[in-house]
């Protein structure tokens, strides 16, 4: 799909210069790319593949691993219950995705639960903006897929079980 900044502005009802912003915004962050079909550069939606998921599965790593270090400088009451929410967090994402008929919105919303609330933490506010940054791509992925690759979160339990740890 094609990318014009003009029609997004009419569309939108606004001048071309917020749309002119939020399309560069969008590009900035990887959800256009540039194609050079013709004569000019044009923008289009990024296509999703696996290369790209596997490298946004990576940074989100990198990125949660290296915030997870600032766990180490809570007070022990603090990581007691920063536990128990973790433990609770996870219960629920577990009878979500458990249910006979998956409600996915409910999925990610408690699997993005448990996470947040492990960033929230021990990620400092720049990784904190780096974190808000890729998640989006990733859940762009995982509203795409997860339905069709189904309710199999059994590596997922497993992580979460070893974040708990």
């Amino acid at each position: 799909m094609r990318i014009v900044e003009n029609d997004i502005a009419e569309r939108l009802g606004v001048s071309r210069t917020p749309a002119r912003e939020a399309i560069l915004r969008l590009y900035q962050e990887g959800f256009l790319v540039a194609t050079d079909t013709t004569r000019r550069v044009e923008l289009a939606v990024a296509p999703l593949t696996r290369d790209d998921l596997v490298d946004l599965y990576r940074i989100m790593g990198a990125l949660e691993g290296s915030a997870s270090r600032g766990l180490e400088l809570l007070a022990e009451a603090r990581r007691r219950e920063l536990v128990r929410d973790l433990k609770d967090l996870e219960s629920r994402f577990e009878s979500a995705a458990g249910e006979k008929k998956i409600d996915y919105d409910q999925v990610f919303e408690r699997h993005n639960a448990f996470h947040a609330r492990l960033m929230a933490s021990c990620a400092a506010p720049r990784h904190r903006v780096l974190l808000e940054t890729v998640r989006p791509q990733v859940e762009r992925y995982e509203w795409v897929y997860a339905p069709l690759v189904g309710p199999d979160y059994s590596a997922t339990f497993a992580e979460h079980e070893d974040i708990i740890k």
